[in-house]
């Protein structure tokens, strides 16, 4: 599992706000934060992915989540869409592997009632 702060550390590092081993500016953080909440509303009421517990966000979800995050938070850090999409992160992308992710997780939550038997 990861946490709120695993991808907002992830999201700077995709907007090279943040190099290995440097600490983010609680400024910084507080911003892309704010974004990270929006997002993480949007894709539960589009129904795309939900994320009840920001402590608890599912590994295989953190990198499609960080990326689409950083969409959102691209031009707050001077950083293009163009820029992302050329290295491969774009909001279309990252909501469907989010899509696909949970598909999967429900797939494999999935209980076949005792009375099918």
């Amino acid at each position: 599992m990861a946490t709120l702060d695993d991808v907002i550390n992830r999201v700077a590092g995709l907007l090279n706000i943040k190099g290995a081993g440097q600490t983010l500016s609680a400024e910084d953080a507080d911003v892309i934060r704010q974004v990270a909440r929006s997002v993480i509303d949007e894709l539960s009421l589009s129904d795309i992915m939900s994320f009840p517990d920001e402590d608890d966000i599912p590994a295989e979800a953190l990198i499609a989540l960080a990326q689409r995050i950083t969409v959102d938070c691209a031009t707050d850090f001077g950083t293009t869409l163009e820029a992302l999409a050329a290295s491969g992160v774009t909001k279309m992308g990252s909501e469907n592997r989010l899509r696909r992710i949970s598909q999967d997780t429900e797939a494999d939550n999935f209980v076949v009632p005792m009375a099918a038997f």
